[in-house]
Formats: C-alpha cells, sequence, structure tokens
C-alpha cells in the first residue's frame, strides 16, 4: 500500500501494489488545500480488514466498493 502526495502540486494518490502488480489506485489532482486529501476514499481500507480477518487478498474489495457507492 502506497499514498503518495506533493504539498506543492496540491495532488494525492494512493494504489495497492500486490507481488510487484498494481491492483487498485486513486488519484486527486485537484485538490482544495495543499496536502490534504480532498476527495481520495480510503482504498487500503478492504485489504487491511481482509489481513486482520485472516481472509484471501481482494475477497472484500467489491462489498466495500458496493458499500462505498451506496454510501455516496
Amino acid at each position: 500500500m502506497i499514498n503518495y502526495y506533493d504539498m506543492q502540486a496540491s495532488y494525492s494518490g494512493k494504489w495497492v501494489e500486490r507481488a510487484g502488480e498494481l491492483v487498485h489506485q486513486i488519484h486527486d489532482g485537484h485538490q482544495q488545500a495543499q496536502a490534504i486529501d480532498w476527495a481520495l476514499l480510503d482504498i487500503f481500507a478492504p485489504f487491511r480488514a481482509e489481513y486482520e480477518l485472516g481472509l484471501e487478498f481482494g475477497s472484500l474489495w467489491q462489498e466495500w466498493l458496493a458499500d462505498t457507492t451506496a454510501a455516496v
């Protein structure tokens, strides 16, 4: 899990990588304030939960995505 940002250019992003392969990513290039995640979702949450619960990698992604979509 990688979190990156540039305080001067007002952008940030997150990506999930497994075995050297990009699995999911999100990028916000239009932040309203420098170094603040204005619209980024926490895409790490389902992967952290899987790890804590001992579940298979990626098994909670679709459920998290559906819940997030419903909430929005």
